[in-house]
């Protein structure tokens, strides 16, 4: 099954409006494989109680979405007054200043307590939250998350070196430990007509990404650093609907001045497939590209969370929650 692609600028007021963005034909034809039934031909017996442990403000729309589509929706935040705690039916205050190991108890003995039958997971202890899938199953909770450990792709390195594998483009990048072969990443890249730029090994987003200008010196903290071409292009953030390494939906998110272009686009939809098999990706996640100085859409990262701008689809009849609460109360969604 094939669906029409979908575009349109979302500026910060407007009304929206959907045109093609590529013809359907230029659309891989095993993209949507693992297409469901539209969601108003749902139908299920059980019930479908969900718990979404804390999760960022952004994802207000997306909570809105799951309510609407299950029988009872508990959130739950470390944050007292957090927007996350009113947007279900119940709201539970988690402990704050915890261990992975004593949080993951804490959600064992809650969703319990409180009948759920899937947790929706987003960046909080997620790793240590997957590796307890099987102990949520025996106890009737199905843990709603990627199927790769998450931990696997906090690596950039290793997830630039598969991404390079498969074939898809990514920046000239180094792994340096050492002053020396910072400078050496440096000279290298520079000879080869890019600007530099450096980020850890390991964390989230943006924190501690530096641009490396020319006669600047700088000194790696003793930590491994990935020292890399900066990619001067547009920046595009690509949500996925995954279904064990097939896409089920997904939405492309750039930025424009004030305002967001969202589209279902074939090129950028042809970047990110290859990772998404790859690592058998499952529910909702993301991947960052950056346009090169050749041109071409390289890896910026894969994340195996749903990103903050994930509701910003709905807008525009996207909605990948949506669809995969949808697939959950149909019993298709498989961990």
């Amino acid at each position: 099954m094939r669906v029409a692609p979908r575009l349109t600028t979302l500026p910060v007021t407007t009304t929206h409006t959907l045109t093609g963005s590529a013809p359907v034909d230029a659309l891989p034809a095993t993209w949507g494989d693992s297409v469901p039934a539209p969601p108003s031909a749902r139908t299920r017996d059980a019930t479908l109680t969900v718990w979404a442990n804390h999760a960022t403000r952004t994802l207000g729309p997306c909570m809105e979405s799951v309510r609407g589509r299950c029988d009872r929706l508990i959130t739950s935040s470390y944050l007292e007054g957090h927007p996350h705690l009113a947007a279900g039916d119940v709201g539970v205050l988690e402990p704050r200043d915890v261990s992975g190991a004593a949080y993951v108890e804490w959600l064992l003995e809650q969703t319990a307590e409180h009948g759920a039958t899937h947790l929706l997971t987003w960046r909080r202890h997620l790793g240590r939250i997957c590796r307890a899938a099987d102990r949520f199953a025996a106890q009737g909770v199905q843990v709603v998350a990627p199927a790769v450990d998450p931990d696997v792709l906090e690596d950039k390195w290793e997830a630039t070196r598969t991404a390079e594998r498969l074939g898809v483009p990514v920046a000239l990048t180094f792994l340096v430990w050492t002053q020396e072969e910072a400078d050496a990443a440096r000279a290298a890249i520079t000879a080869a007509g890019h600007r530099v730029c450096a980020k850890p090994r390991t964390g989230v987003g943006a924190i501690g990404f530096v641009v490396l200008e020319p006669g600047v010196p700088w000194t790696p903290d003793g930590r491994d650093w990935l020292v890399m071409e900066l990619m001067p292009g547009d920046e595009w953030s690509v949500d996925v609907l995954a279904d064990r390494g097939a896409v089920v939906d997904f939405l492309v998110r750039h930025k424009q001045g004030a305002g967001r272009h969202l589209s279902q686009d074939a090129e950028h939809l042809a970047v990110v497939l290859p990772l998404i098999r790859h690592f058998r990706m499952n529910a909702i996640c993301n991947v960052q590209l950056r346009r090169r100085t050749d041109g071409a859409l390289a890896l910026l990262e894969i994340n195996a969370r749903p990103a903050a701008g994930v509701g910003q689809g709905i807008a525009v009849g996207i909605d990948l929650y949506g669809g995969l609460v949808d697939r959950m109360a149909r019993g298709e969604y498989r961990p």
